[in-house]
Order: structure tokens, then sequence, then C-alpha cells
């Protein structure tokens, strides 16, 4: 496969980009933070024309590996955590490692990028590759995450360092302290929420559960208000990818919608799209739809609706 085409969002991006870019659903934005060897850490904001703004650049005593990001309504959250480029000691392609030396923290910078104003707060030594969600409550900032107990340490290659939980760090603004909750004992990865809820207070979480030896299975689904976790299993042998929410035409509770993943059937060696009702999430699929192929476990998903209007008759 080759790439179709480059794209700098009309020669407004700086440098490179981001696979993780978040969308507020309340302002339009895109927001990102990118990095690159050599260069500061960025935070870029992406309008809805497409065009991209630098609105900070977070100067770094290393160059730390920032998979993902998440955003509130006043903050940009910064993970520096002790995962960073270290080409002369990788025995893999791959040049950024664990780093022994390096204490965790994470960053919250407002929005409008004035970074003489970032707030570091202490965090527990861990990696992130993806954040579910996280949002303002006064002078709290609340941010949920999958917290791997460490990456590319001992294999080079990973990610095979332990099973992930999903985690909360509050942040407590006045006093500058961090404190963590454990949401759950699972192992979990791939977290998708209702993306209008981004940024925003919000009660579900949908995971896929990654176990020992990154054995993937059901999917969860992680009621943030109770503290309880609902589980479907897919059956022997079938593993979920990333499950992703789909909202119900004019839906209005929150998880009013559709759960669709690619599920891999290891006794057929075929893959399957498998819908549920998010509100449903433990009984019986809505649909399967039977794939003539292996789907390769990949690691993210997306439904685009497709909106556009038929054409008239000829």
């Amino acid at each position: 496969m080759e790439s179709v085409a480059r794209a700098d969002f009309n020669g407004t991006l700086e440098a490179g980009f981001t696979g993780h870019p978040k969308f507020d659903p309340l302002t339009g934005e895109h927001h990102a933070l990118t990095y690159e060897p050599g260069q500061p850490v960025r935070y870029i904001s992406l309008d809805q024309n497409g065009r991209a703004t630098t609105k900070a650049r977070i100067n770094l005593p290393h160059i730390p590996l920032i998979h993902d990001m998440a955003f509130t309504a006043s903050f940009i959250v910064i993970p520096d955590l002790p995962v960073t480029f270290q080409p002369e000691r990788s025995e893999a392609k791959f040049p950024w490692l664990w780093d022994a030396r390096r204490d965790a923290r994470i960053g919250l910078l407002p929005r409008d990028g004035d970074v003489t104003a970032l707030q570091w707060f202490e965090a527990p030594r861990c990696f992130v590759f993806h954040f579910v969600n996280a949002y303002d409550d006064g002078d709290l900032t609340l941010i949920d995450l999958v917290r791997h107990p460490r990456m590319f340490d001992r294999d080079h290659n990973g990610p095979n360092e332990g099973a992930p939980t999903l985690v909360r760090w509050t942040l407590d603004r006045r006093s500058g302290q961090l404190s963590e909750t454990l949401l759950d004992d699972h192992g979990t990865e791939f977290p998708r929420i209702n993306d209008r809820f981004g940024g925003q207070s919000y009660r579900f979480g949908y995971t896929a559960h990654w176990g020992r030896d990154v054995r993937f299975g059901p999917a969860m689904k992680h009621d943030m208000l109770r503290g309880t976790t609902e589980i479907h299993h897919y059956g022997p042998d079938r593993m979920t990818l990333e499950p992703i929410f789909v909202r119900k035409p004019d839906a209005l509770a929150e998880d009013e919608g559709w759960i669709m993943s690619y599920v891999y059937d290891a006794a057929r060696n075929l893959s399957d799209v498998v819908i549920l009702d998010a509100q449903d999430f433990a009984g019986e699929p809505v649909a399967t739809i039977h794939l003539p192929v292996r789907v390769p476990f990949g690691f993210h998903g997306e439904w685009i609706a497709d909106d556009i209007p038929e054409l008239p008759a000829a």
C-alpha cells in the first residue's frame, strides 16, 4: 500500500501531525499533540475549515512518546511519561524505550496555549497509550485513562509489559496534588465513548479486554457513575477489536446507540462485524455480519455515517 497524498492543512501545519486528534463537539475544534525528535511538543488546534494553528510549543528535557491526548473545557492534557527517545539503546526498530531515569507527570495547559500557566502534577510511573475522557469539576480536573505498568522495558518490540487497567486521575489544581482511583481491574484497552461528551462530564466508556500476553476477548461497558462493568462475551475463541459507539438518530440518553466492532473467530480464521445495543450490552447482538476474510488485528476503527443524499432517478 502506498500513500494517496500528503496533507499539510493548506500550508498551515508547521511539522508533523498525529494519529490521535480529539474532536470538541462544543467548539468544532480538533485538538492535537505532536512530537518528533529534535522538535518541541506542539499543541495544535484545527478549525472547522481544516486550518491548523500551533497554539503552544512545549520544550521538555527529553523526547517523550505521546501517543494520545485528552482535553477539557479549559485545558489540554499533556502527558510526560517515562518512555523516551533512546535509539542508542533500542534492540528493535522502535527507538522509544522505558526510561528508568524519568519520573511521570501530567500537565494542564490552558487552551489558549499559554505555556507560562502550564501546571504539572506528579503522576504514578506508568505509560498511557489511550485516554478515555477528561473534564473539569470546580477546582478538580478528572482524567480517565488506561494505565500500563510500564512499556518497552524488557520487550523493546512491545506492548507486552503487563495487563493495563482503567483508572481515574483526579488533579486538584489548588493543591497541585494528583490522586488515583482504580475504576476496573480487568485488563483493558482501546477505550471509546459517545463522542458528543468529549471534554465534558460523562458516564459510560467502552473497552476491549486485554489479558496476559496481549490476549483479547470480550468487550466491556463501564459505568463511571456507579462503578460497575458489564461484559459482552462473543463466544469461545472470539475476540473483539476496538468497540465503537454509534449514536442512534434522535437519541436522548448518553448510551442510546450501538456498539460496533470487528470480532475475530479463531475457529474459522475469519472475522465478523458484530453490532450490540449499548443499552442491552450483555444481550444478544442486534446483528452479525459474516465477512469472507480475516481482518488483521489493528488498533482503531471509526464509523462514518453516509449522509450524502440520494441522487434523483435518471
